[in-house]
């Protein structure tokens, strides 16, 4: 698990880019260990989404235009529906624990800290989606949460998104205080499809993502 979890680290972080070739031998030989773990890493990370096989070649998920398309409208289908179940499974420590994850957030935006708030951001994601209930909304939503982390690396990184994302998390949890689950479903949607739209927007005027990356 230790080779997975550092060559899962190294994704998230930029280390290992979007694209990049994985070749397992290589790897081995980087973290002085055997080809076996190595392999069963790469298996893990390819349940996990972050690694693909394209053409019998194992490379890191490609950030192109069309997956982050694809990945945020099926996002916004399946979560949006997750935020309207969630509503009536929410208790007060749920809601209290969704609190504690848009401080964390405030708290990281303010220093700059990129990846700690993709990280944040991905588990408001998912403790909306697990307090749904449905365990097959879970199993969807986990995959391209975990890939979509990667796009969040953009959008955090380049510091260019609008604050009001964090603004758009706290309506969400205001909605979901007041038991309002057509709002809590609306604004979920809302949220995700602003999020599409700015990494639209920024693709546009730059081809190459895998640089902003860090």
């Amino acid at each position: 698990m230790q080779v997975y979890q550092i060559l899962r680290d190294e994704i998230f972080t930029g280390k290992k880019k979007p694209g990049e070739r994985i070749i397992e031998s290589k790897i081995a030989s980087e973290m002085g260990t055997s080809r076996s773990p190595v392999r069963e890493a790469i298996r893990l990370l390819e349940h996990d989404g972050l690694i693909v096989n394209e053409g019998g070649n194992l490379t890191i998920f490609p950030l192109t235009a069309e997956c982050i398309r694809d990945i945020y409208q099926c996002r916004i289908a399946v979560e949006s529906y997750a935020a309207f179940l969630a509503v009536d499974n929410f208790t007060q420590d749920n809601i209290e624990e969704l609190i504690s994850l848009y401080n964390k957030a405030k708290n990281a935006e303010k220093q700059k800290n990129s990846h700690t708030t993709a990280v944040i951001n991905t588990q408001f994601h998912m403790l909306i989606n697990k307090v749904s209930g449905n365990k097959r909304i879970m199993e969807i939503s986990e995959r391209m949460l975990v890939q979509s982390h990667l796009a969040r690396n953009i959008l955090f990184a380049t510091h260019k998104s609008p604050n009001d994302y964090l603004e758009e998390h706290w309506k969400i949890i205001e909605a979901i205080k007041e038991r309002d689950k057509r709002k809590a479903e609306f604004l979920m949607r809302e949220h995700i499809s602003n999020v599409l739209e700015y990494l639209q927007d920024y693709l546009k005027n730059n081809t190459s993502i895998i640089s902003n990356l860090h």
